[in-house]
């Protein structure tokens, strides 16, 4: 969508894109200026005038645009890009309180903290449509009769109330950045003082963040070295990011979280990293889009894993039909190439085990306004097994010969709404179908603790021989004759099986999904799954949920405080608000930064898993508590 105005007095016109906020300040006949404030979008300026400024105030800034014109950028995070065209225009910016004058043809960038990059500007940075518009109206444009004289001083404008430095010397850009830190780590229950440095760089393509520690135990404390394996010195690298000057092609490296393939039925949310310095992992992600044409993403969730033949990695690629029938097409491709890929060296023995999935997605655009969108989506998902998997089911109380099944992969669908509000607010509820023995997002936030257990041997796992041989397989003394360990290594897919709790019938249920961001200020998501089995008289009915909530509160929102993130997520659990010792599918992060004096930075993060670190059959809670003090060095 596209909306163009052009003032009473045929001075002035402003050009915006979909998905922008504007307000228009009114406009007296005595006023001299005429003010538009930009929340966040894309808008076009221009000013016919010599006297009487059109002026756009942002978040950020204060563009005067007279007898000019400017295409302006502006995002939640309250970064601004400004671009001029044949002739210069002056911005205020508020957050360094500077004036600066952009000559003809050039672009600046101003960041949430003042700093301002000025470049020559890039081709086709005007939206096609916005440069249609601007064209087919600019003619409407007239110099008023009576010119004012204008006086330099009268920048300021804005009820705001802010202050003007005369000063037109572009600052000095610092792209690096170091900041050093240290405070004390309770890891496991051991004290751990820690040392760290954190470099940056970031410019207008690339974007890398180091966290280069060290940790020095206390007495009674194992020792954590966390500099002797090649993957434990790539987890340091936090974040590179590239993109090119469009933004269609980004590459990103390091964490990764909120992974999603689709609509999220195979692949959802997704996370790489928990539980550093004790688990350490460098993930890979590059997407590419085409607007209206052509989307595609592919992730590792560890390269060294990648590289080595293990490790996650999915593909999806999707396809806008055209604008007549708005109908996106996707396809998409997750393996778990070994899932045993980070067992101890002890364990090398078992088998490699590859679990891979496919999906196909839909999603329909069916009714699209200024402020609203809703579109119809569906994807259809399965799962292969890398070998038969059996399984009990009886649809008689004479079918017991008959009981015994086996699969080589199962398939679920999901049918729904989603719901967009401006750039404000998203809801996403579907309905979901699964054959036997799948059940959705199986690839999700907590997989890498779920991927496999080590689990107590049984005499028996089932009164089914077939059944019983197919978990018997992944004990320890199965693969090493030699081994007297009462061990199981159990895959996911495996796991309800040894528990004897596996949705042997088909299920239905539902996911309700919600996402909610003003200005990138204050987020929140929640997300809650629950599906229960469709059984008959001859078996009792399962049902399993999981449920996702998270929250964060960025800069200056609270007084002094930087950022506050929480976040809670179980997956797949009959008991999804269980605080048991028995935690499992579970993690829970609290981070917070706040300022103090003399520059100082409070940085106090807590972190719970459960799962078995120590490889010894029994999952536990595992805690880090981190406290420290950081200050910018450079």
């Amino acid at each position: 969508s596209l909306c163009t105005i052009i003032f009473l007095d045929n001075s002035a016109l402003i050009s915006i894109s979909g998905n922008s906020e504007i307000n228009i300040y009114n406009h007296r006949k005595d006023e001299n200026a005429k003010k538009v404030k930009l929340s966040y979008g894309q808008a076009y300026i221009e000013s016919a005038s010599n006297s009487a400024p059109l002026f756009l105030i942002t978040p950020s800034n204060q563009i005067r645009c007279l007898s000019s014109s400017a295409f302006i950028e502006s995002s939640f995070e309250m970064d601004d890009a400004i671009y001029t065209l044949e002739k210069s225009i002056d911005f205020y910016n508020k957050k360094s309180e500077e004036m600066f004058v952009l000559g003809a043809g050039k672009k600046a960038v101003s960041d949430s903290v003042g700093e301002i990059s000025i470049s020559n500007q890039e081709e086709g940075f005007l939206p096609y449509r916005i440069a249609e518009s601007v064209s087919l109206n600019k003619a409407s444009l007239k110099i008023p009769i009576a010119e004012f004289n204008y006086k330099k001083g009268d920048l300021i404008i804005d009820e705001i109330g802010d202050y003007i430095l005369d000063v037109y010397k572009t600052p000095n850009i610092r792209n690096l950045k170091v900041d050093v830190g240290g405070g004390s780590a309770l890891i496991k229950g051991n004290l751990y003082t820690k040392v760290a440095f954190y470099p940056q760089y970031k410019n207008k393509n690339f974007n890398l963040e180091l966290t280069i520690d060290h940790y020095f135990k206390s007495e009674g404390a194992p020792s954590l070295d966390v500099w002797n394996e090649p993957g434990k010195v790539l987890a340091k690298i936090k974040k590179i990011n590239y993109s090119n000057s469009s933004k269609s092609f980004i590459l990103e490296s390091g964490n990764l979280d909120g992974v999603t393939m689709g609509h999220g039925l195979l692949v959802k949310d997704y996370k790489n990293y928990f539980n550093y310095p004790l688990k350490n992992s460098h993930g890979l992600q590059f997407r590419y889009e085409a607007e209206n044409f052509i989307d595609i993403d592919f992730f590792s969730s560890d390269i060294e894993e990648f590289l080595a033949g293990g490790g996650f990695w999915g593909i999806h690629a999707s396809l806008f039909v055209s604008k007549y029938i708005p109908l996106k097409v996707g396809f998409g491709f997750a393996s778990d190439m070994n899932q045993f890929s980070d067992v101890p060296e002890s364990y090398s023995m078992m088998p490699s085990r590859n679990i891979r999935a496919l999906e196909f997605d839909l999603s329909y655009s069916f009714y699209s306004q200024a402020d609203y969108s809703f579109k119809l989506i569906s994807e259809v998902g399965a799962l292969t097994f890398p070998h038969p998997h059996y399984y009990k089911r009886y649809n008689s109380s004479g079918d017991v010969a008959s009981g015994l099944k086996n699969k080589s992969g199962t398939w679920g669908l999901s049918a729904g709404v989603q719901g967009v509000y401006k750039e404000f607010l998203k809801m996403k509820t579907l309905i979901h179908y699964n054959d036997p023995l799948f059940l959705p997002s199986f690839f999700n936030k907590t997989y890498d603790i779920e991927r496999y257990r080590l689990l107590l041997n049984k005499d028996e796992y089932s009164d089914i021989t077939a059944i019983d041989n197919m978990v018997k397989q992944y004990q320890y003394n199965e693969n090493d004759a030699s081994s007297s360990s009462d061990l199981s290594l159990v895959p996911k897919d495996i796991y309800l099986a040894y528990l004897d709790k596996e949705f042997s019938y088909p299920s239905t249920g539902l996911s309700i999904d919600g996402v909610y961001n003003y200005y990138d200020k204050f987020l929140a998501y929640a997300s809650y799954t629950s599906i229960f089995e469709l059984t008959n008289e001859y078996s009792e009915s399962k049902t399993l949920s999981s449920f996702s909530v998270g929250l964060e509160i960025g800069r200056k929102v609270l007084k002094n405080i930087e950022t506050i993130k929480l976040n809670y997520s179980k997956n797949l659990s009959d008991d999804i608000f269980s605080f048991s010792d028995k935690n499992e599918n579970t993690a829970v992060s609290l981070s917070l930064m706040g300022k103090l004096k003399f520059g100082l930075i409070l940085d106090l993060k807590f972190e719970r898993v459960n799962y078995d670190y120590d490889f010894n059959g029994d999952a536990d809670n595992i805690d880090i508590v981190d406290i420290g003090l950081i200050y910018r060095i450079y």
